[in-house]
């Protein structure tokens, strides 16, 4: 899952609201128990967009939650 600057949410290329996210998430959750979450966040995402986007993924019932970086260009 990608974290746009601005906040948008973007799950293989399409964008969602918080909403929509966490009934994916739900829907993915019924069938995959165990399913991990990899965040990406633009650099300037704030901390609270991603607190905001841990929670979701919590409601959902998703605890498997890593972050991707990359190295500095």
């Amino acid at each position: 899952m990608n974290i746009r600057q601005g906040g948008a949410l973007v799950i293989n290329g399409e964008t969602l609201t918080e909403n929509q996210l966490l009934a994916k998430l739900r829907a993915i959750v019924e069938v995959h128990q165990n399913q991990p979450v990899r965040l990406r966040g633009d650099g300037d995402i704030t901390y609270q967009t991603l607190m905001g986007v841990i929670d979701i993924c919590q409601q959902a019932g998703i605890w498997n939650i890593s972050f991707a970086t990359r190295k500095p260009e």
